[in-house]
């Protein structure tokens, strides 16, 4: 699985979320800069580094959503941070940056099959023999 860090942080994968350097994926780090995102893919997820800079994170959440950014976004934050969670950070998912292996995996995985899902056009007309059903 490609995923991509936007961060600011030195040691980026040890520091903002230790479980990555322990999983097989590719992960490409990036500032949080717009412009490092120009014709660029971003992967499978994105991973948002939200645990310093919770209104700096936040800002660049809608910044990633009017771009239009298709991968899934998840938010890693600390656990003082969760009380700044709302609907205006545009991100489909959060996690700690404690977070274990698993726990990692597994948000990576559901988060993904999720935004494939939901890009998945709806049947608007079912055709079943001459039967026809339009919702």
């Amino acid at each position: 699985m490609d995923l991509t860090l936007l961060t600011a942080a030195q040691q980026p994968t040890a520091e903002v979320l230790p479980a990555l350097g322990l999983l097989t994926h590719s992960v490409t780090v990036l500032p949080l800069d717009a412009g490092a995102l120009i014709d660029r893919p971003l992967g499978h997820a994105v991973l948002l580094d939200a645990r310093r800079d919770l209104a700096g994170a936040r800002s660049f959440s809608r910044v990633l959503a009017a771009i239009g950014v298709t991968a899934p976004i998840i938010g890693v934050l600390t656990e003082g941070g969760l009380i700044a969670m709302s609907a205006q950070w545009h991100v489909d998912d959060i996690i700690l940056d404690t977070a274990g292996p698993a726990e990692l995996d597994a948000r990576l995985r559901l988060a993904i099959e999720r935004c494939a899902a939901a890009a998945q056009p709806t049947a608007e007309q079912v055709d079943i023999g001459e039967l026809t059903i339009d919702e």
